[in-house]
């Protein structure tokens, strides 16, 4: 969900809404899936959202 230029994410662990950070601000969390949502791209073909340096899994 994107809100302004601000990408909200939800913690894995304790679920509460947090800017686009490395951490979660309430409890502190690190997290792969936080990495993955924070690097994510938009695929300049079709625009599908993508992971970092990978091959969009819709258009290749």
């Amino acid at each position: 969900m994107e809100t302004g230029k601000y990408m909200l994410i939800k913690c894995p662990k304790c679920n509460e809404l947090t800017p686009a950070s490395r951490f979660c601000k309430n409890c502190g969390a690190l997290d792969e899936r936080i990495y993955a949502e924070l690097e994510a791209e938009h695929c300049p073909h079709c625009g599908k959202k993508v992971a970092k340096g990978n091959f969009c899994g819709t258009c290749g």
